[in-house]
């Protein structure tokens, strides 16, 4: 918990643990999560997660959705996979918005390496009476090695 005089952020962060165990531990409700004890709504809630979020089986039991993360986030961060998708991705049913600004380098010969890669930085985050306010640099990456 970060506070700086009305700037209050909640950051979570969650990765390194094997997909299929943190899938059944969602489904179980056993991740528990540590909120402000008074006006916990006013706190602007991130989670930086490093899973898998993109299915890798049919069984989808390698992977954490969307659908599985608590309501009250109100920005989640997907540091693990690859593909740069730099538009936020707004999910209503959940209150939250995802980032996934992907690797920056190609790591592999797959088709969500295959675009460009970007980074990004979040510089400016506000809570204006209830009203959620946040912006970001999004830059592409200029030098990157390409794949033969």
């Amino acid at each position: 918990m970060i506070e700086k005089g009305s700037t209050k952020v909640a950051l979570y962060g969650l990765g390194s643990v094997r997909d299929e165990r943190l899938h059944r531990l969602f489904l179980a409700n056993k991740v528990k999560w540590a909120r402000p004890a008074e006006n916990a709504e006013e706190w602007f809630s991130i989670f930086v997660i490093h899973q898998n979020r993109t299915k890798h089986s049919a069984a989808y039991k390698n992977s954490i959705s969307e659908s599985m993360l608590p309501k009250f986030l109100d920005l989640v961060i997907w540091a693990h996979e690859h593909e740069s998708l730099m538009e936020l991705q707004e999910f209503p049913s959940q209150g939250f918005y995802v980032s996934q600004p992907g690797s920056t380098c190609r790591t592999s010969l797959c088709l969500g390496e295959a675009g460009l890669k970007y980074f990004l930085i979040y510089f400016y985050i506000s809570i204006v009476i209830g009203e959620l306010e946040f912006s970001a640099f999004v830059g592409m990456m200029c030098l990157w090695i390409p794949l033969i």
